[in-house]
């Protein structure tokens, strides 16, 4: 496997934890509609808990 196959694949392993944080937490989350209305990160949101705080 080449470097170039091996980023591809972080990034696919990379997308599909996104969108299962998208999935499990944001999509109940007040501030979700299609997109973060706080323009938060995903990831940073779901290590700081900060679902549905203002």
């Amino acid at each position: 496997m080449n470097d170039k196959e091996k980023r591809e694949l972080q990034y696919k392993i990379y997308n599909r934890e996104d969108s299962l944080m998208i999935e499990k937490m944001c999509k109940d989350c007040k501030f979700y509609d299609d997109r973060c209305r706080k323009n938060r990160m995903l990831r940073e949101c779901a290590v700081k808990f900060l679902k549905n705080r203002g």
